[in-house]
């Protein structure tokens, strides 16, 4: 009897530490974690960049938080190219997305564990050229779409493997 093989694990490098500019400072979270603009719930990005896996059929999301080194950025947008992996093995960068997160102001709430008034991460909001503050954390939404079809492996991207998975520009 085969084996069933129904997993194809897609695990790529989003960043690493020096693919950034000085104009800003990169740091992230997993989907489930609410960023607020003064940086709760983000995490330090690892030197060796950020990985997402799934299965084939499903989407994986994580946050990429960009922090304005001085002054506030305009017109920031994410390009992605495609995910190079063993042998011939490609994941188009059509199958990569990304969002800006929003905020929502409450006073008064019962979703969130902060309790008062403040502004809360909320809607993800359509990806179009956003403007970060100075001093404000911005959270970007990038989600990878496996497609059902792909074969069961792993596929990845690093600094050997050519271009920057993703650009901020």
């Amino acid at each position: 009897m085969r084996p069933l093989t129904c997993l194809s694990i897609m695990t790529f490098t989003a960043l690493s530490a020096s693919a950034h500019s000085a104009d800003y400072d990169l740091r992230w979270a997993y989907a489930a974690d609410e960023v607020f603009l003064d940086g709760r719930g983000e995490r330090e990005l690892p030197a060796e960049g950020l990985a997402l896996a799934g299965a084939r059929g499903e989407y994986e999301s994580l946050q990429l938080v960009i922090v304005p080194a001085g002054e506030g950025l305009r017109g920031v947008r994410v390009e992605f190219s495609a995910l190079g992996g063993p042998g011939t093995a490609q994941l188009s960068a059509e199958n990569l997305s990304w969002r800006q997160v929003g905020y929502l102001y409450c006073e008064e709430h019962e979703h969130y564990e902060t309790a008062g008034a403040d502004w809360y991460p909320d809607p993800l909001l359509e990806p179009e050229a956003c403007d970060v503050a100075a001093g404000d954390h911005q959270p970007l939404w990038i989600t990878l779409q496996i497609p059902r079809e792909h074969r069961p492996g792993h596929s990845a991207h690093g600094p050997s493997r050519g271009p920057a998975l993703l650009a901020l520009r």
